[in-house]
């Protein structure tokens, strides 16, 4: 039951894990400006902020194999697998890169992503230059804003204090893809080299995008903004209602850019996964 398992999410991701790993060009630009307004409209003092990069981290049990120190996370003081993930105010995880070791640095997994290469082109639209916001572990981009840190005035400070309401709002997605797929809550049982546990967190996300399109989340109804249909996410049908209406975002959904044409990875021999852009075993992750 389990390789059956394994075999049928593989090809599930294998179809449509694009969607989650490719930077959908239009789909984003059709949305960006909704984007903007939705978060602008909690009072953000960035007004065109169209969506949040944060890394996150999946605990898992002490490994073996040479990889415990690799996979220790100084920050979280706990043995982890990390991803990034830009999460938009619809409530969908708008991309996943990873997984990569848990000691790795989120500006780390950025520039491994590609995503410094893409965005310039990607979030300028109709000649506006878009952006996306992060805390303070990333480095400011004409097309990167980060949260002020240190000792800062009085606008650093007023400024951090109103982004931190909507990225607080969109952040509770991470919440709700362990919430989907519950295993991903108990790191004794995520053991690497006995089961593929980058690939469930991505099958995970995928299956609560899906579950965002069909439901809405939290975070939908705190912006008071539709998701796409599940029909528009996948791209199975055009693209007729107005963008912003229940169901509807305008997009075409042709035009996506992969980073670094990175891939979801696939299930291996052994129930190992092999990693997102590294055949060999993802990241640095060896059978992730």
């Amino acid at each position: 039951m389990c390789h059956i398992f394994f075999a049928t999410v593989a090809m599930t991701m294998e179809k449509w894990g694009a969607n989650l790993t490719s930077w959908r060009v239009e789909f984003m630009r059709e949305r960006a400006v909704l984007h903007a307004e939705k978060i602008e409209g909690t009072g953000a003092y960035l007004d065109r902020c169209v969506k949040f990069i944060d890394g996150t981290a999946i605990f898992i049990a002490r490994p073996g194999g040479g990889l415990q120190r690799a996979c220790n996370s100084g920050h979280k003081r706990k043995h982890a697998v990390k991803f990034q993930s830009v999460l938009t105010p619809d409530g969908l995880i708008f991309l996943l890169f990873g997984p990569w070791e848990g000691r790795r640095h989120d500006m780390t997994l950025y520039f491994e992503s590609g995503l410094d290469a893409v965005l310039p082109h990607a979030l300028v639209i109709s000649g506006v230059q878009y952006y996306s916001y992060g805390d303070a572990a990333y480095m400011l981009r004409t097309w990167v804003q980060a949260s002020f840190s240190g000792v800062m005035p009085d606008d650093q400070s007023a400024c951090n204090t109103t982004m931190a309401v909507p990225r607080t709002a969109v952040g509770s997605g991470f919440k709700d893809v362990k919430q989907t797929c519950a295993a991903l809550d108990h790191p004794h049982k995520l053991k690497l080299h006995e089961g593929p546990v980058g690939f469930l967190y991505s099958t995970a996300a995928f299956v609560w995008n899906l579950r965002c399109c069909t439901y809405g989340s939290s975070t939908s109804s705190f912006f008071d903004f539709n998701p796409p249909s599940v029909e528009q996410y996948l791209v199975l049908a055009p693209i007729e209602e107005v963008a912003g209406a229940p169901g509807g975002t305008g997009v075409d959904g042709e035009d996506s850019v992969q980073a670094e044409e990175r891939d979801v990875g696939g299930v291996a021999e052994g129930g190992d996964v092999v990693g997102a852009g590294n055949p060999a075993g993802g990241g640095a992750v060896g059978g992730q």
